[in-house]
This record gives C-alpha cells, sequence and structure tokens, in this order.
C-alpha cells in the first residue's frame, strides 16, 4: 500500500475513545485493525476493530474483534508494540483468559 488509505469510523467511536494505532497485514489488503482506548474509571480499555476495504479503497470500521484491559499506559503500549507478532495460539490464550485464582494441578 503506496498510500494512506482512508478509514472511516462511525461518529459514537471517536466521541469517546482515543484512535491508538491500525494494522495493515503486508500480505494481504483485505486485513486490518484499528485499535481505539477509552479511560473506564482507572483502567484502560483498548478495543480492536476490525476494518474492511470497500469498492473505492477506503476502510470501514465493522465490528469490534476484542476488548483487552490494562492497568497503565505502558502496558497498553507494550501490547500494542507486540500485537502484530503474536501468535494465533497465544491470541487465543489472551482471549479466554483463566479465571483469577484459577491453578492447575
Amino acid at each position: 500500500m503506496d498510500t494512506e488509505p482512508n478509514i472511516f469510523f462511525p461518529d459514537e467511536l471517536l466521541e469517546k475513545m482515543k484512535l491508538e494505532t491500525t494494522i495493515f497485514s503486508p500480505e494481504n489488503e483485505f486485513f486490518a485493525v484499528a485499535a481505539l482506548s477509552e479511560e473506564v474509571g482507572p483502567t484502560l480499555v483498548l478495543h480492536l476493530y476490525q476494518l474492511v476495504i470497500d469498492e473505492d479503497g477506503g476502510y470501514q470500521a465493522v465490528q469490534e474483534l476484542a476488548a483487552f484491559s490494562f492497568q497503565s499506559r505502558l502496558n497498553l503500549e507494550e501490547f500494542l508494540g507486540r500485537l502484530p507478532e503474536i501468535s494465533g495460539l497465544e491470541m487465543l490464550m489472551l482471549l479466554n483468559p483463566l479465571p483469577s485464582g484459577s491453578t492447575v494441578n
């Protein structure tokens, strides 16, 4: 992708959330994700949205894929830095964490 893509978000998303970054697959222009954050009390919540390319070559945010909570901006930024490199297996574990206090015997 040689030029900066146009990305369109519903107004209500940008009213309450901050756009952190967008991630585009280097392999396939049809795969893209937008990361938006919001403060919920002392917690930062990072929402990942699927972006779909339209007939004009712009991207539309179409659905939330996942949300993650962080206790600090540093933790959120570290996660965002690793996100493009996270394996599918690791993502499955992140999406389905063990309940708090669980132990393996």
